[in-house]
């Protein structure tokens, strides 16, 4: 089964774990959580309250936005930004922001605009959106 490794409040690392070493694992950190089925699938650094592992913000700093897209996409949105208002003000609006929240209508649309125009796949949407940060992600209110 795949577990979370509990340390000080988070989660420290992520393993598979035999049944059988579920316990030994358990008297070296503070709790082991079974995390095989869950959805979104915590990740290292995301908080743990003594019940629940808790999915970070959806907060991403500007550049972590940024580098979700691979460098053709950028080029192509770029590119598409030449002639499309609607894309130039996103990107004016992402480079105005504090922050970059996947959670918000703003960001979805415009993300899922740029699927329907082509410039990304619905799939890539769907990764770019859902995918919670990476610790090294989160914005972080005060840094920066």
């Amino acid at each position: 089964m795949l577990c979370a490794l509990i340390q000080n409040g988070a989660v420290g690392a992520i393993v598979t774990l035999q049944e059988n070493q579920v316990q030994a694992m358990g008297a070296i950190f503070d709790a082991v959580i079974n995390i095989t089925n869950m959805s979104p699938q915590p990740q290292i650094g995301w908080a743990f309250d003594g019940v629940n592992i808790i999915c970070p913000s959806m907060r991403l700093t500007k550049l972590a936005f940024r580098l979700r897209f691979t460098n053709s996409e950028l080029i192509a949105i770029y590119t598409a930004a030449q002639t499309n208002f609607l894309i130039q003000a996103a990107i004016d609006n992402n480079l105005s922001a504090t922050y970059i929240d996947l959670s918000l209508v703003t960001t979805q649309s415009f993300v899922g605009y740029l699927a329907s125009l082509g410039i990304i796949t619905s799939q890539r949407m769907t990764t770019i959106l859902t995918t919670p940060p990476a610790i090294t992600e989160v914005f972080v209110p005060g840094v920066g």
